[in-house]
């Protein structure tokens, strides 16, 4: 070990010793910020919930990206599959948003162009209207389903009792 980092030697090629380093570095927030501040724990914490949510984020969109897809459009198609065969109002469905401030009605309108919703409105009150799933909007999910791996999309390397701990903290963080 050198620098806090694993390194492996492979000697299985012939005539040549090659050596793979391979970091598993752990990185602090300041380092990866390139700031030479001292920062509180209170601090830290921020920029790194702030960064780690970034790329979680970013990861999950990249996959997204190949269906035509943004995480907003995918969190409602997720929400609306919750309730399938049920059909859900736009309060409803915003309610349950991971990002409040996303614009429901707008990712709403998007879906429903590509097919992926249906719109019904209400025969009592034509201001009212429900939101489901299509079929097309249903098979798009199970394709997606296969193409994002949650337990690869965080480190994989977590032990459940990491999982478990870092899942219990950050619900206590938000109470």
């Amino acid at each position: 070990m050198t620098d806090g980092c694993d390194f492996v030697t492979l000697n299985s090629l012939p005539f040549a010793k090659l050596v793979v380093y391979t970091y598993i570095c752990v990185m602090k927030i300041e380092e990866e910020l390139k700031t030479t501040r001292i920062l509180s724990e209170h601090q830290k914490l921020h920029l790194n919930l702030m960064v780690s949510s970034s790329r979680v984020k970013s990861r999950i969109n990249e996959k997204l990206k190949k269906f035509g897809l943004v995480s907003e459009q995918y969190n409602v198609l997720r929400i609306l599959r919750g309730s399938h065969p049920g059909a859900m109002c736009i309060k409803d469905i915003h309610s349950r948003m991971i990002e409040k401030s996303s614009n429901t009605g707008r990712i709403v309108e998007k879906l429903l162009k590509k097919n992926y919703l249906i719109r019904t409105e209400s025969p009592e009150d034509r201001r009212f209207y429900s939101i489901n799933l299509t079929e097309k909007g249903l098979e798009l999910l199970k394709k997606v389903d296969k193409e994002i791996d949650f337990d690869k999309i965080i480190n994989p390397d977590l032990s459940e009792e990491e999982l478990r701990m870092l899942n219990s903290l950050l619900e206590k963080l938000r109470d």
